[in-house]
């Protein structure tokens, strides 16, 4: 038995996407099972134990040298739909596409997943399509997890160290961050309190120049690792700190893989579809408005969120004291 897994999704979704990965082995403990994925993506899924290959879109579709016997597609994208068709597989699941995408889409799968009326986490939207099949996945397989060697592990640890607090307040959707002047304050509080802080962010120009901005309204220096690091030294630099603060973004959802402390703030989006997954650690920060979350690129698609415009530095220092006072706390009982 072979299974062809589709998610051509960004990095976070693609992410999300490992307690699926392990309730299909429960489910089908023979089966080999290849992913379908951007290949910018694929760190996310790297040295996942239960994948046996990965395709990637900008390939095209290789994996029709292979006879399928099942076919998931987890987003409602075209190209995912495609391959489903493409894969021969008897059993196609797919995401209801409604009426978006091409005609005659819908008539591809036998089995579609409807969608959930209300904000429901996407870790239990991807189980879905194994539920319209017929089959409950347990408890025990909905970890999310994330892979990184040994050696990426070691390289980052002899170049900072441990026990520092990373922030990384930006994302490639950069409606999602705060205000630089509140993140400034924030540090600025926290180095005062004598913690050691290293920036981080993705290689884009945008996310950069955050963060260069940032650093020119600090008054003491600050490390930044920023748009340096690849995706596996990221996930290294959140194992080997004391917490973790940033936006809802990818980094968020490795701190929930590592099960590390983390602050994040939420604006346009739900918590509640991409909130923290079984991670004690995490706090969320958020405004309580009535227009939230909005879905939006900002409000009005504007690029800026009112919603994370009106977040003060107190409001996030806060939980950030109270996390820390935690982990100092877990600390002291393990010595």
């Amino acid at each position: 038995m072979r299974i062809l897994v589709c998610k051509l999704r960004h990095h976070g979704d693609v992410l999300l996407t490992s307690p699926f990965l392990y309730a299909l082995r429960e489910a089908f403990p023979l089966a080999e099972i290849d992913v379908f994925l951007a290949k910018e993506t694929h760190p996310m899924l790297e040295g996942h134990p239960c994948v046996s290959r990965f395709f990637f879109k900008e390939d095209g579709f290789l994996f029709r040298k292979h006879a399928y016997s099942h076919a998931f597609n987890l987003t409602e994208g075209d190209r995912g739909a495609i391959a489903c068709f493409l894969s021969g597989a008897k059993i196609k699941v797919g995401v209801d596409p409604g009426r978006s995408g091409f005609w005659g889409k819908r008539r591809i799968y036998t089995h579609l997943v409807e969608h959930c009326p209300h904000e429901k986490h996407t870790v239990e939207k991807n189980l879905d399509a194994l539920r319209v099949l017929g089959i409950s996945p347990s408890k025990s397989c909905r970890e999310v997890t994330f892979h990184i060697p040994e050696a990426v592990l070691s390289k980052i640890k002899d170049r900072v160290g441990t026990g520092y607090i990373l922030v990384h307040p930006v994302s490639r959707w950069m409606f999602k961050a705060l205000p630089i002047e509140v993140m400034a304050e924030c540090i600025e509080a926290l180095q005062k309190k004598g913690q050691k802080i290293i920036l981080s962010s993705g290689p884009g120009k945008e996310e950069c120049a955050y963060i260069s901005a940032l650093q020119s309204r600090l008054t003491s220096p600050v490390e930044s690792l920023a748009g340096e690091t690849t995706l596996k030294e990221l996930g290294a630099l959140i194992a080997h700190a004391s917490m973790l603060i940033c936006p809802d973004s990818v980094p968020f959802h490795m701190a929930s893989a590592l099960k590390k402390p983390v602050v994040t703030f939420f604006g346009p989006s739900s918590e509640k579809n991409w909130g923290p997954w079984r991670n004690e650690h995490a706090i969320i920060v958020k405004k309580d408005l009535p227009c939230r979350p909005c879905f939006r690129a900002g409000c009005a698609n504007t690029g800026i969120a009112d919603c994370l415009q009106a977040i003060t530095s107190d409001e996030l220092l806060g939980p950030i004291e109270a996390l820390l006072k935690n982990v100092d706390a877990c600390a002291h009982l393990e010595c």
